[in-house]
């Protein structure tokens, strides 16, 4: 399901300067442990290191991200037999 009407506007202000620091902390951490990005139609599937630290890290930064930019959603997903986490950002379509 789309979010057709949904604004994409960044709320910088929903984060404190110490949450805007763990988030870039986490940022760094996530793409450090990146196995590889696929582009998608609505956004972007990464596929990560499939580690507990690692799935961790990836629902704290979307706790905390999708408060400042609320028009993202995410997907994570570690699956039995999966060789990564994966890690999906898609957002509403532009016209």
């Amino acid at each position: 399901m789309g979010c057709a009407n949904c604004a994409v506007v960044c709320v910088p202000s929903a984060l404190s300067a110490e949450e805007r620091k763990r988030s870039a902390l986490l940022r760094e951490l996530l793409a450090e442990t990146r196995l590889g990005a696929t582009e998608t139609s609505d956004g972007y599937a990464f596929a990560q290191k499939p580690d507990a630290t690692v799935f961790q890290a990836a629902a704290e930064w979307i706790s905390l991200e999708r408060r400042c930019c609320p028009f993202f959603s995410f997907e994570l997903r570690w699956a039995a037999g999966d060789e990564s986490i994966q890690l999906r950002l898609s957002g509403p379509g532009t016209a």
